[in-house]
Formats: structure tokens, C-alpha cells, sequence
């Protein structure tokens, strides 16, 4: 018998199957002026399968588990802590990477072992 798991947001899968999706986002804050950033970064740790978190230069830097959490989480959370992010091209791009996580979390929903367009078919000998 072959023992599943349920994730957040990719439906039950066999456990030995699981693996994290780690993500890496560098978000530029629109405003740092009287923003608590340790603060900030202490309750976003407190997030689940938020890894790593820091305010340096301007930006959030933000390592998570994609298995776990989303951007979008993460913006609104942040949001409610009362961090803003810069607009314009790099909104654009934050929008990009929410597409773009949708899109893994689809891929890793479905797992096949058969080819793809990211993955060469099986050898057989």
C-alpha cells in the first residue's frame, strides 16, 4: 500500500513522490520610511513554507516553498503589515511570477512519468 499526502495546493500525492518547490523573490519596496522591517520579516518567517527573510537595500528577499505558500500570500500579508511594493515593470514582473507559479503548481498536480514538453520521454533498452 502506497501512503499519500496531502499539500496545500498540489493534491494528494504519493509521499515518496513530495519534494519541495523552492522559490527565491527579491520584491522592491515602494517605501521604507517608518516601515519596522524586522518586524515585518519576523512575522512573515512565522508563515508556513516561508524559509528565509530579509530587508536589505530597498527589497524583501523572500525564500519559500511553493508547496506551501505563494506570491500572492506573501504580497497580501506583507501588505497588511503595512509593506508596499514598487509598481511599473517590476509589477509587471510580479505578476509574471504569480503566472508562473500557477503554472508549476498545475504541472506538479499532474506528475507523469511520460515525456513533456520539459521532459525527454523514457529510455527504454
Amino acid at each position: 500500500m502506497t501512503k499519500t499526502l496531502s499539500t496545500s495546493y498540489t493534491g494528494a500525492q504519493r509521499l515518496a513522490d513530495i519534494r519541495p518547490i523552492p522559490q527565491r523573490r527579491k520584491l522592491r519596496l515602494a517605501d521604507r520610511g517608518e516601515l519596522d522591517g524586522s518586524r515585518v520579516c519576523q512575522r512573515l518567517g512565522e508563515m508556513m513554507g516561508v524559509v528565509k527573510v530579509a530587508v536589505e537595500n530597498g527589497c524583501l528577499l523572500i525564500e519559500y516553498d511553493l508547496r506551501q505558500t505563494v506570491l500572492s500570500q506573501i504580497e497580501a500579508f506583507a501588505a497588511a503589515e503595512g509593506m508596499k511594493f514598487k509598481e511599473g515593470l517590476h509589477g509587471l514582473r510580479r505578476r509574471f511570477w504569480k503566472y508562473l507559479e500557477a503554472g508549476e503548481l498545475e504541472n506538479a498536480a499532474h506528475p507523469t512519468n511520460g515525456a513533456c514538453c520539459n521532459r525527454p520521454p523514457l529510455r527504454l533498452r
